[in-house]
């Protein structure tokens, strides 16, 4: 028997700053890849052994959180997830790899007709608004952001206030 955990935090890319839109994005995408007490291994070897799944990603409003275990495994869970949110380090090396990876998928978008009018479309529709900007930003944007400025965006707009969390499966309320 299962347990599956979703939820939200209360940032997202409308905090993006104009020439680093991608930053809630590219924070998000970064937070498993190592923490103050796990490297981006140790967190992946610990979720694999147990067969369970974690992931992040951000939206305009929200970064929201996705994770599935075994009910038996819902400590490592919510232990892992709290640990990524509350200590990232954000170390240099998966840092760099992972902006290769983003810049290469916005390399990959921008050859995509459909994805560029869908882009174009957004702007037309809300002009100066965190809608008509792509969340995951552009090439010459995620190319201006250092690790730094992901350090600053969690420590900035990480916080419990507003943070919504569900929790279904095989697991009583006070086991959660």
């Amino acid at each position: 028997s299962s347990v599956v955990v979703s939820g939200y935090i209360a940032t997202g890319s409308e905090h993006d700053p104009l020439e680093k839109l991608g930053l809630a994005h590219f924070t998000s995408r970064c937070l498993m890849r190592g923490t103050a007490s796990s490297s981006f291994m140790e967190l992946f070897d610990r979720l694999e052994s147990a067969g369970a799944s974690l992931g992040f990603g951000a939206s305009v409003h929200t970064t929201s959180f996705s994770g599935r275990a075994l009910a038996e495994d819902l400590p490592l869970l919510f232990s892992t997830m709290a640990e990524s949110l509350i200590e990232p380090q954000f170390p240099e090396e998966q840092f760099n790899r992972l902006k290769s990876q983003l810049l290469t998928s916005l390399a990959i978008r921008g050859e995509s007709t459909q994805d560029v009018a869908a882009i174009e479309f957004d702007s037309l529709l809300f002009p100066n608004h965190p809608y008509g900007r792509p969340e995951d930003g552009y090439i010459d944007t995620i190319s201006a952001i250092s690790r730094q400025d992901l350090v600053n965006f969690h420590r900035a707009y990480y916080t419990p206030a507003g943070m919504t969390m569900v929790v279904v499966g095989a697991v009583q309320p006070q086991e959660v």
